[in-house]
């Protein structure tokens, strides 16, 4: 990892982010929603994960590059 960066406050966040904005961003979220079941369930994750990746997205922003 120290080849590519030495910033690890950056490729922590960025591991970390996969999972948030669509279902079909990380594996557990595909696995969650399908034992979920329903098709109302995808429209709910969706409205709460792109408002969570729009304010993390913005926090990353002022924090790495302000």
């Amino acid at each position: 990892m120290s080849k590519f960066s030495h910033n690890w406050f950056s490729i922590a966040y960025g591991v970390n982010v996969g999972g948030n904005g669509i279902a079909v961003a990380s594996l557990a979220n595909l696995i969650a929603l399908r034992f979920a079941g329903g098709k109302k369930i995808w429209a709910d994750f969706h409205k709460y994960s792109l408002l969570y990746l729009i304010v993390t997205g913005v926090l990353a922003y002022v924090i790495f590059f302000m």
